[in-house]
């Protein structure tokens, strides 16, 4: 059986999703049978055509929501999981915006989702209210929102960052509650905005502390998550969160303090521009180049990295607990083929790629007799999808199908080498009649 991972990807063209499907088996040899991308018309039905899909979400009801380069955001009528997928619009509401504005976030929360765009302009839409047709509300942030994180799909609060906006926590209700006070933005000086919380603000990090030459640093957040909760502890929101910077920078924050309680430069080329935390203490991140690395917050090293890459990441999905192929001197896996203490890593990148990459637990660090140990490989690949975000719908088990070619050929190599033994009988005859006519 061959372990088969599902994707919901973006498409270039408009009103079309990819349903992607990676192998991970070192069996699949080819492209061709390690992948495949389905298409899927999305039927807008009584609502404004799909445009190009720029980002998508799972909400916690298990809704997919789609925002797309028309400023619409979409409501779909199915799930990914349901066998012959045919989805269409339900709810559609169109985001008003400004010139050259692009999407910078679309994250789930507790009975719905929130979207935002990279003028500073974030909206909240309830599930319950779109369905029934009701309007969203909106909120001008001050300073260009370019990330958005949840800590869970039902969590109660949100986080954004940007450029000129330190990481900062909301409450989602009272952030969107004042639609007046929401479209005419948080109001107040400068000053008064950079020491007090703004309606709604729970929390708010404090910028890095003057340079060598008393300079402020610049705050330019590029993307931003939560940390898991530590392993064992209960139930709720986790309180540490890391963003990337344009300066390359890793950030680590404890909401019980408001300055960052480290900083590590990781990146090679450009700013951190995607992150995809691991546990508490680890995390991927991808810098604007093509270099993807997994890093240890606790030290500011680099675990391993990602050799060959040829285009940088704008996306990165870990997949927690993933089934992998296990080898026959490995015995940490389950008897279903779970791994017991790795996952795997999707990525998305603007040669229009999505890869599934392999992830070497820290055990198996580089060293002069094993100078690939720090290094991880790509495992699976699917090109032709769209650029934007994607989302990860589990697993499922293949069974492995011969390709006729390779029957043939070996058909085929088995008709040569019966060939090669009558040639060969053929020479032996004729050294025979060769010795008779010596004698």
């Amino acid at each position: 059986m061959s372990h088969v991972y599902s994707f919901i990807a973006p498409s270039s063209a408009p009103a079309t999703l990819f349903d992607v499907s990676i192998s991970s088996d070192p069996s699949a040899s080819s492209s061709s049978s390690s992948s495949s991308l389905t298409s899927i018309a999305v039927n807008h039905a009584s609502h404004a055509p799909i445009g190009s899909v720029k980002r998508i979400c799972k909400t916690s009801d298990g809704s997919i929501v789609l925002a797309d380069d028309a400023y619409r955001l979409s409501v779909l009528s199915a799930r990914p999981e349901e066998v012959d997928w045919e989805p269409e619009v339900i709810t559609q509401h169109e985001v008003s915006h400004r010139k050259g504005d692009l999407w910078s976030g679309l994250i789930p929360v507790s009975s719905g989702f929130i979207s935002s765009l990279s003028s500073g302009k974030i909206t909240y839409n309830g599930l319950d209210s779109a369905l029934a047709g009701e309007s969203s509300n909106s909120h001008i942030v001050d300073g260009h929102v370019l990330a958005l994180a949840s800590p869970r799909p039902s969590s109660n609060t949100f986080a954004l960052a940007g450029k000129e906006i330190d990481v900062s926590i909301r409450d989602v209700e009272r952030t969107f509650a004042s639609s007046s006070r929401s479209q005419n933005g948080e109001g107040g000086s400068s000053k008064k905005r950079k020491t007090e919380l703004v309606e709604g603000e729970i929390w708010r990090a404090k910028n890095m502390p003057n340079n060598s030459l008393q300079l402020r640093p610049p705050v330019h957040h590029l993307c931003l998550a939560y940390l898991p909760l530590p392993s064992g502890s209960e139930s709720g929101d986790s309180t540490h969160l890391v963003s990337g910077t344009k300066a390359g920078t890793l950030r680590r924050y404890d909401t019980r303090q408001r300055k960052p309680v480290s900083e590590h430069k990781l990146a090679r080329e450009g700013g951190i521009g995607a992150i995809a935390p691991v546990n508490e203490h680890e995390v991927f991140f991808a810098d604007r180049g093509n270099f993807v690395g997994c890093a240890d917050l606790r030290t500011g090293k680099l675990m391993y990295s990602y050799p060959g890459l040829t285009s940088s990441a704008h996306h990165l999905v870990y997949l927690n607990g993933s089934p992998v192929h296990p080898t026959s001197d490995d015995n940490s896996y389950d008897e279903v083929g779970h791994t017991l203490r790795e996952g795997l890593l999707a990525s998305i990148s603007p040669d229009a790629t999505l890869r599934l990459l392999s992830t070497v637990p820290p055990r198996e660090p580089a060293s002069k007799g094993n100078p690939q140990g720090g290094k991880a490989k790509v495992v699976g690949v699917a090109g032709g999808v769209g650029l934007g975000s994607f989302i990860y719908t589990g697993f499922k088990y293949r069974p492995v199908v011969q390709e006729e070619g390779n029957e043939e050929s070996e058909r085929a190599g088995g008709s040569e080498e019966g060939d090669e033994d009558v040639w060969n009988d053929m020479d032996t005859a004729d050294s025979d009649e060769d010795e008779d006519e010596e004698g």
